[in-house]
């Protein structure tokens, strides 16, 4: 699998992975980005699957969640969350779980969740019940 957000990255994916890791887009843009991905694979022999980078904020409340996963993608990445805000979903594993089933219609089968709660345990308990949600939905 190869990642990335560039065309460069999207040809490169097409031309010698089996799959395209993408981040920070749309469902809509990776639907399209993801098309474009196996276009430059045309005429290789490739079962697909692509995946997604995606950060969560964990927690039933969402503004406790929202606040937690701020601070930790503003202390990795040094700008405002706000950028990143509409591709970061926050709030319960239910909540995330919708907000990720448009990228599941796109095409993503992969989900490299780097999930931000209370504790290690809350986050890999929540991580758990997403994948759940996501394969009863």
């Amino acid at each position: 699998m190869v990642g990335g957000r560039s065309s460069a990255a999207q040809r490169r994916a097409g031309r010698l992975a089996e799959g395209w890791l993408g981040v920070w887009c749309s469902p809509r843009r990776y639907r399209e980005a993801r098309a474009e991905v196996e276009g430059h694979g045309a005429g290789r022999d490739v079962s697909w699957r692509h995946g997604l980078q995606v950060w969560v904020g964990l927690d039933r409340d969402r503004n406790a969640a929202r606040a937690r996963l701020a601070r930790s993608m503003e202390g990795v990445y040094q700008i405002p969350f706000e950028r990143f805000e509409k591709y970061s979903p926050y709030g319960s594993p239910e909540e995330i779980a919708a907000f990720l089933a448009g990228y599941v219609a796109a095409g993503a089968r992969d989900f490299n969740v780097m999930a931000v709660a209370a504790s290690t345990e809350a986050a890999v308990d929540g991580v758990a019940e997403i994948r759940a949600a996501l394969v009863a939905g």
